[in-house]
């Protein structure tokens, strides 16, 4: 007894006619999930139903146009449509024509209930602050996934002395749960100092991230001792244990720059302020050494040498002089700072507020020692040059010689108080633009920003929808209104 024999495309077109003349405009119930709309703009989602199974359905742009709402993940819906086979994949899905509400999927409940039990705990509003230039950090990931590959390129390419501790774990499925708690309480054990630990994951659908909704899990991240940084999935993903860190990043390679902004920011500053400091120094240096060849020999060295210590004893003076007026002009600074620190902190400021701050900070001990080492080298100049003018008698050109040192001594007291001035412009300039970020002055100058029920930030019209109270924050005082129309 032989068996008919088929080939692909003809074992799909039978059962393409069989499925799309039997299942045409049916009504299916289910749960909502991974609602993305793609780039030719068509919607596609999933409806599932509980862990038995799950359906993929489509609806069409032309479609979309006639409906009053767009499916959401985590509601239970009533689809009305027919099924279609896709021969090339041999998928299956339905195409809907329409749908309507049949009631909230079980897990999108339990989702809302832990949300609201946490942020009423306060779960939410607590965030301790990332230190900036952090030497010892903790990531809890997948050794598997490109989340890992990326944090570690991007460190080793922008930073530098940073140590960083890797804790795999499973990011999705059933034992992912058991392997993420047990990381954390083993995170929280740990005696040495850490100083900021990193959970993260690439982007997936809502059912691959769900994990990180966990309730226990997001208690025990929030429960750590160390400040904590959430990047999972994408911009679009948020979930419970995003809403309890410390800080939340769009993707794991965000996380990884902003661990870095301040080493890299520092580097290049540092590189910028030793080119300076090179081209003056070479620059004053040379022009030295063409005033000492108009010196000729003469006979009275012991005096000229007298002379030169003398000089360098008054240097040193200078010097020392210099040293005390930059630090109480530091000390002063500081003090002014810590002021604008409060008024920052206010205002709850960014992070390249908080990054520009402590750049000023590192000027502000590193200048000293700049000009103490600016002042040693040309101690150092004029000492090699009197032993090289010792060798030599003057004596016809000592009044000459003497003016030559008052110049060379108003010469190091202008550059002295250029480097000053060139560093208190920065400072200047530094606190200009704090101010200028400070959001309260940009709110002055005419600019508003509108926030939605959940306080969040309204980016376009599509986050809101008809009769939603939004607060409108102005330069001075709020406005909450309700929405009558939308307008793309």
């Amino acid at each position: 007894m032989s068996a008919e024999r088929y080939t692909v495309s003809q074992i799909t077109n039978l059962i393409k006619e069989i499925v799309e003349g039997n299942f045409h405009n049916i009504w299916v119930e289910g749960e909502v999930d991974s609602a993305r709309p793609s780039s030719t703009g068509h919607l596609y989602f999933t409806l599932k139903e509980k862990d038995k199974a799950s359906l993929k359905c489509l609806i069409f742009k032309s479609t979309l146009k006639k409906l009053k709402k767009l499916p959401q993940d985590g509601k239970q819906i009533l689809a009305f449509g027919s099924l279609s086979i896709y021969p090339p994949s041999g998928e299956y899905r339905l195409i809907v024509e329409y749908f309507q509400d049949a009631g909230i999927g079980d897990k999108f409940i339990e989702f809302q209930k832990a949300k609201e039990e946490l942020k009423a705990k306060g779960y939410f509003s607590r965030k301790r602050p990332i230190p900036y230039n952090p030497k010892r950090i903790v990531l809890l990931t997948s050794t598997t996934g490109a989340a890992v590959r990326d944090i570690i390129n991007i460190i080793k390419r922008r930073g530098f002395d940073t140590e960083l501790l890797i804790y795999p774990i499973t990011v999705q499925g059933e034992s992912a749960k058991r392997s993420i708690l047990t990381a954390i309480r083993q995170i929280n054990s740990i005696k040495e100092s850490v100083d900021v630990v990193v959970i993260s994951r690439g982007g997936g659908s809502s059912e691959d991230l769900w994990v990180f909704n966990d309730k226990e899990i997001a208690e025990n991240l929030f429960n750590i001792k160390f400040p904590t940084i959430s990047a999972i999935g994408h911009q679009i993903d948020i979930t419970l244990c995003d809403m309890v860190a410390d800080l939340r990043v769009e993707t794991p390679s965000a996380a990884a720059e902003v661990l870095t902004n301040w080493q890299f920011k520092a580097r290049e500053n540092l590189y910028n302020l030793k080119r300076i400091l090179d081209t003056s120094i070479n620059h004053t240096i040379s022009a030295k050494k063409e005033k000492l060849k108009l010196f000729s020999p003469k006979s009275h060295y012991l005096r000229v040498n007298s002379i030169i210590v003398n000089h360098t004893m008054h240097i040193d003076k200078i010097a020392e002089n210099i040293s005390s007026n930059i630090l109480h002009l530091l000390k002063t600074k500081e003090k002014r700072m810590l002021l604008l620190k409060e008024v920052i902190y206010k205002n709850n400021p960014s992070e390249k507020i908080k990054l520009t701050k402590q750049k000023i900070n590192h000027l502000k001990e590193s200048l000293p020692q700049f000009l103490n080492s600016l002042i040693h080298q040309k101690r150092n100049q004029l000492n090699r040059y009197s032993r090289i003018i010792a060798e030599y008698s003057l004596s016809e050109k000592i009044n000459l010689f003497n003016q030559k040192i008052v110049f060379l001594n108003k010469a190091i007291n202008r550059n002295s108080r250029q480097i000053l001035n060139h560093k208190l412009s920065i400072i200047k300039m530094e606190k200009s633009r704090l101010n200028n970020l400070n959001p309260k002055n940009i709110l002055k100058r005419g600019y508003s920003i509108t926030f939605d029920e959940n306080k969040k930030p309204i980016l376009s019209v599509e986050n809101i929808k008809k009769g939603q109270t939004i607060t409108t924050l102005v330069g001075k005082g709020r406005i909450i209104s309700t929405v009558k129309e939308t307008i793309k």
